[in-house]
């Protein structure tokens, strides 16, 4: 009597694919199943001559597509997890229980429709998703503890509660607004914010970031000012400031080419017959630095 090829045979008949792992092993047989799971067949022919071969080969059962398994491992929290999820409800749907001894288990169950699936419901509770993956199968044998993996259930799989397929169900997070079209006008030139009136164009409808409200209700002048620089002179719609520890000469510029950016000027070293003169080494718009 062989009770590994009796097992494997029902459950191919029932439509799940089997192959055979190493003898007391979750891994496949490296002769009979060389590409793992890919090798599970419900053909009786090729299930009868593996485990007639090999009878005391583990058996493994390939998650059909359709079809998703619920893996609560106790070595990882899984229990806890799982007792908080359920809230002492139950899933009546074909389970097995692991051979370790610690009160793992697997729940198979249908795969609701038109869901992205999400793939770990907490530590120690992951989803496997039917065409990617396999399961230690009854009557196999633990590695570590010797002890043979059972069924609790083996039943039919079930559509999962309606409380669980919201588990199952992989939130989305909320999409973030386009800030780089609202940033631009329709012809995608830069939206410059009105500073005489307090007013800006930029994030008016937006859920707007601590950065961006600081930028648009901050003028050059205020920042300069607070850090010490002083202002020289206007030339057109320019203002011209001078750093702190300075006396002459100009260190920037505001509105640089009428536009809401500061133009930060340094004093270049001469080189041999040219004579000094300023630098341009920062042209900055919105307050933000250039690295």
């Amino acid at each position: 009597m062989n009770a590994t090829l009796d097992a494997a045979l029902a459950y191919a008949a029932r439509g799940l694919p089997v192959f055979p792992l190493n003898p007391n092993s979750k891994e496949p047989h490296g002769l009979l199943a060389p590409n793992g799971f890919k090798n599970a067949t419900t053909n009786p022919d090729t299930i009868r001559q593996w485990f007639t071969e090999f009878p005391h080969a583990n058996l493994a059962i390939a998650i059909p597509e359709g079809v998703i398994v619920v893996d609560i491992d106790p070595r990882n929290n899984g229990t806890e997890t799982w007792q908080k999820l359920a809230t002492n409800r139950t899933v009546n749907t074909m389970t097995s229980i692991s051979g370790r001894g610690d009160g793992g288990f697997h729940l198979w169950l249908n795969q609701p429709p038109d869901i992205k699936l999400n793939t770990k419901l907490g530590p120690g509770v992951d989803v496997k998703a039917g065409g990617k993956g396999y399961i230690v199968a009854p009557p196999s044998i633990h590695p570590d503890s010797g002890l043979p993996y059972t069924w609790a259930d083996e039943g039919d799989t079930t559509n999962p509660p309606e409380w669980l397929v919201d588990a199952l169900t992989k939130q989305e997070p909320a999409k973030t607004p386009d800030r780089l079209a609202d940033l631009n006008d329709q012809n995608g030139n830069p939206k410059i914010p009105n500073r005489e009136s307090g007013t800006t164009h930029i994030g008016t409808e937006l859920d707007v970031r601590p950065g961006d409200h600081f930028t648009d209700s901050t003028t050059w002048e205020q920042l300069l000012t607070a850090d010490g620089w002083t202002p020289v002179e206007q030339h057109g719609t320019e203002y011209r400031w001078r750093r702190p520890g300075k006396t002459t000469g100009i260190s920037a510029v505001v509105n640089h080419t009428g536009t809401d950016r500061l133009k930060v000027l340094h004093l270049e070293r001469p080189r041999p017959g040219r004579q000094r003169h300023l630098r341009p080494v920062r042209l900055l718009g919105r307050h933000t630095p250039q690295r």
